[in-house]
């Protein structure tokens, strides 16, 4: 495979992200079980675009200065706070919303690892 243009790797790492938030979103809002498939079909949205991401992520352009944002590690950062200040606002019981928060935490920090590459 040949090495990405710029402006698709900037296409690949903004809708990376995008279509990570809002399945995590999903997510968030989707831990009844009651309606296990959106759970579920969020969760493998999720983990087919972080595969994408990996494979793509090879073939991005090395620069000697950042020109493709960086956004999944600050992410994964921000995400993992929101769940620690849930959980200590709630009196240490976790909650569905900071397990929520958990999951895109660990879904960016994964990005995060293929982010390291460019």
């Amino acid at each position: 495979m040949k090495k990405l243009s710029l402006e698709k790797a900037k296409n690949l790492v903004w809708t990376t992200w995008i279509v990570v938030l809002i399945s995590g979103g999903v997510t968030m809002f989707a831990l009844n079980m009651k309606i296990w498939f959106l759970l579920a079909l969020a969760l493998l949205v999720m983990l087919w675009v972080i595969i994408r991401f990996f494979k793509k992520s090879k073939h991005m352009p090395k620069k000697t200065y950042s020109v493709v944002p960086t956004i999944f590690l600050p992410s994964a950062f921000f995400s993992l706070i929101v769940a620690l200040v849930l959980i200590c606002k709630s009196f240490g019981e976790i909650t569905m919303l900071s397990i929520g928060f958990v999951i895109l935490g660990v879904a960016f920090g994964l990005l995060a690892i293929a982010e390291s590459r460019y």
